[in-house]
């Protein structure tokens, strides 16, 4: 059976942009990085069980329905090994500007309206 379950709740300050969101009652980290620079958000996934493989990754922004990035995880895949065609980033948002590296999802060239709150959701098979 499989399963989906947020990891993680990121509030993503880019300087010069108003911190307008407030979440109340999780437990949300806060990253602040200077307008044109990277950050690395922390992608510490793991399945529910631990017989469970990670399938599918999926980062989203604010309450939007659609993800804006995500890594399709073949079975029998390393997540430090997978093909190219398992990743996607919605050129809405970052486009080449996000790269996945297994425990991590590097975002460079930040622009201030990319401030907002970022959740990462995990599917497990």
């Amino acid at each position: 059976m499989s399963g989906m379950r947020i990891f993680l709740i990121l509030l993503l300050l880019v300087s010069g942009a108003p911190a307008n969101s407030i979440i109340q009652g999780l437990n949300v980290s806060t990253i602040e990085v200077m307008e044109g620079g990277r950050v690395d958000l922390p992608c510490n996934i793991s399945p529910l069980r631990s017989s469970d493989k990670v399938s599918l990754i999926l980062w989203f922004k604010e309450d939007e329905g659609k993800p804006i990035y995500s890594v399709e995880v073949p079975p029998g895949s390393d997540l430090g090994s997978l093909p190219p065609q398992s990743y996607w980033s919605s050129s809405d948002h970052f486009s080449s500007r996000a790269r996945f590296r297994g425990d991590e999802l590097s975002l460079t060239g930040l622009k201030s309206v990319e401030s907002g709150t970022y959740r990462l959701v995990s599917g497990s098979s």
